[in-house]
């Protein structure tokens, strides 16, 4: 009977990621709305919903190797459940043109609270210094958020991902072999979009607060986004919201952001 017990609840899991078309369509636009396009992503990228349906059926598991034993088989069968999910992707880009949608994404794009977050992030991953963020940093970043979001830090998980960290790099990096600050942006929001359950821009700020918690500031300086006039940075840097440059204040040279 046991036996016969874990082998259903087996069965129920990998039914858990077995979707129809109609649900998954559903899980996209109620369960875990998205507001971003994710057709071009891997299914087992984070910015894809497919990592986002393993991880809350995971969450049936009672211990953590079933945890990373789920995970581990989910993530090598993503490709098996393609058919379905290019469906649902079809669908859903079919809907980014209606208005409401553009409107929830105009409001994301344009919003300074999320940039400044992801500035603190790019400075954090060594972007303000070199004006790139390296691929081994990328990758290293990148895995650090497999753990984080998964809540399992199990180096499994290293190799089962490594593929998908690749296919999401030479998407960000846009054949640049580094990451600019506008490809990570768009990085970070589409990572937001796929790990928040709405669409409002204050859920998508405090999501990145998660993220900035988990990505250490060498100096003892707050982890909570700056004002813009007040964020410093090594060196001049460019945004997509402006430029950093230099100023001198009671002798000593500090960088602040203006707006072009």
């Amino acid at each position: 009977m046991p036996a016969n017990g874990a082998k259903s609840r087996r069965q129920m899991l990998r039914d858990g990621r077995k979707l129809s078309v109609e649900k998954l369509v559903e899980f996209v636009f109620i369960k875990s709305p998205r507001t971003l396009s994710f057709s071009h992503r891997s299914m087992g990228s984070l910015r894809h919903p497919y990592s986002r349906l393993i991880f809350e059926v995971a969450a049936a598991c009672t211990t953590n190797r079933s945890k990373i034993t789920y995970l581990l088989e989910a993530l090598l069968e993503a490709k098996a459940e393609k058919q379905n999910w290019m469906r649902a992707e079809r669908i859903f880009d079919s809907m980014l043109g209606d208005s409401l949608m553009e409107k929830m994404k105009l409001d994301l794009l344009l919003s300074s609270e999320l940039l400044q977050r992801f500035e603190v992030l790019w400075s954090r991953l060594g972007g303000a210094a070199g004006g790139v963020v390296s691929e081994d940093t990328y990758k290293q970043f990148q895995q650090q958020l497999y753990f984080t979001l998964f809540e399992i830090e199990d180096m499994a998980l290293l190799p089962a991902t490594m593929q998908f960290i690749l296919e999401d790099y030479h998407y960000d990096s846009r054949g640049k072999g580094v990451i600019d600050f506008g490809g990570f942006a768009n990085s970070m929001l589409e990572l937001a979009d796929n790990w928040t359950q709405s669409r409002a821009v204050a859920d998508f700020a405090s999501f990145t607060d998660r993220i900035i918690e988990c990505c250490p500031d060498s100096s003892a300086e707050s982890s909570k986004a700056r004002a813009p006039g007040d964020f410093t940075l090594s060196k001049e840097a460019f945004f997509r919201g402006g430029v950093v440059v230099p100023r001198v204040e009671g002798g000593q040279t500090v960088y602040c952001r203006t707006t072009l």
